[in-house]
This record gives structure tokens, C-alpha cells and sequence, in this order.
């Protein structure tokens, strides 16, 4: 599952959620579903970085700006 984070709230979320295919904003903000469209898909429950780390610890997050692990 391609994960990232949110640069404006900070939540988890997959980049095959909605819209928000390879979203990124014009200031080069990469958006959860949330913060891109103001609802949340509901696909799976909303949790932040620390959230997610610590119920699935061994998952990757991507940075599609670069397209790498982080």
C-alpha cells in the first residue's frame, strides 16, 4: 500500500485513496483526502504518523515529491 504523510495535517494516507492519486499541490504539498477535497474516504480510519507507526510498525511512507522511502 503506498503510504505518505500529509503535509498540512499530518495523517496517513494512500495515495490510491479518491483524488488523491499522486496529489500534490501547487506549493508542493502532498495532501491527504481530507485536506485536498474536506472528507475523509473513509477507506480506513484517519491516524496520524505515530498512530499508524505504532499499530503497523513495519510499513514504508513515500515521499512522491522524490518517489522515495522515508
Amino acid at each position: 500500500m503506498p503510504l505518505f504523510i500529509c503535509d498540512k495535517c499530518g495523517c496517513v494516507d494512500n495515495t490510491a485513496m479518491e483524488r488523491n492519486n499522486f496529489y500534490i499541490s501547487e506549493d508542493e504539498s502532498q495532501l491527504c483526502t481530507e485536506c485536498y477535497s474536506g472528507k475523509w474516504h473513509d477507506k480506513f480510519p484517519k491516524m496520524t504518523k505515530e498512530e499508524f507507526i505504532k499499530k503497523y510498525p513495519d510499513e514504508k511512507f513515500i515521499d512522491k515529491r522524490k518517489m522515495e522511502e522515508y
